[in-house]
């Protein structure tokens, strides 16, 4: 695994900063997130910056300005101090793209035959994700919201601003999993104690099943309406891993027809 785009989705109950340090190599983040906040420790090698974030990292602004502007979004203070050391004594790069790569995000929706009208301006994390796309990279994608927008520094009574359109970044997500430009399976990791995956939306890949399996021994859960699809998903996958890897599952059914699914010692 090589590249990681992580956003700052926040898990409350599932601690993944070993995970990401152990299966990835390059790692890109987004404004405000940081490392060591559950989503790793490493540096990142690019910290994608909106407009307002890369304006007081290149005038080198005081720690009062970023008070100021976004004192009143996190939840501590504290987060904005940890912020500017970081970004002190990062040896990151930081990145702005005008209007946050929306122009050519439209673009690789349009070569790509995705029929999605974005309309306002998107996130930074998707300026970063249609950079690191047109750079022929796809990358592993963790921490993106594909249905709501808590964050990790964000307090939940902050009013999400009405520049971005969240619902339709979620459909552009999706779509962009689906065309095998990028690998989202990780953001269907739900917050809960035990690894969790949302299927609802899309399957995941098996090269992040491989790593979540390898990394979380007692297994991951598996969650779908559809029980059958479900189950033939598994079916296909324990093949799938006997011919790739050598190894073969242990399929368990939990309550409300829930599938674990781990190694066989």
């Amino acid at each position: 695994m090589s590249h990681l785009l992580i956003g700052s989705k926040s898990y409350l109950n599932l601690k993944l900063n070993s995970f990401i340090d152990n299966n990835f190599k390059n790692y890109y983040r987004m404004n405000l997130n940081i490392t060591k906040m559950n989503s790793g420790n490493k540096n990142s090698n690019i910290q994608f910056l909106n407009i307002h974030m890369y304006d007081k990292y290149i005038k080198k602004l005081p720690l009062k300005s970023y008070i100021d502007h976004y004192g009143k979004l996190v939840t501590d203070k504290k987060y904005l101090v940890n912020y500017l050391n970081y970004i002190n004594n990062s040896n990151s790069k930081f990145l702005y793209f005008p209007n946050n790569n929306t122009i050519l995000l439209k673009k690789i929706l349009k070569i790509n035959n995705i029929n999605i009208n974005i309309k306002k301006q998107c996130r930074a994390g998707y300026g970063g994700l249609a950079y690191l796309i047109e750079q022929g990279i796809k990358p592993f994608v963790i921490g993106f919201s594909l249905n709501n927008n808590n964050t990790i520094y964000k307090k939940k009574s902050w009013r999400s601003s009405n520049c971005h359109n969240y619902y339709i970044e979620g459909l552009i997500l999706i779509q962009l999993h689906k065309k095998n430009l990028i690998d989202a399976s990780l953001c269907l990791i739900k917050d809960c104690k035990n690894v969790t995956l949302d299927c609802n939306i899309f399957l995941p890949s098996i090269e992040i099943l491989y790593i979540l399996l390898n990394e979380f021994k007692g297994g991951i859960r598996l969650v779908h309406d559809n029980f059958e699809l479900e189950l033939n998903f598994v079916k296909k996958i324990n093949l799938k891993f006997k011919i790739s890897f050598n190894k073969k599952l242990i399929v368990l059914l939990e309550k409300k027809q829930k599938l674990i699914i781990k190694y066989k010692n």
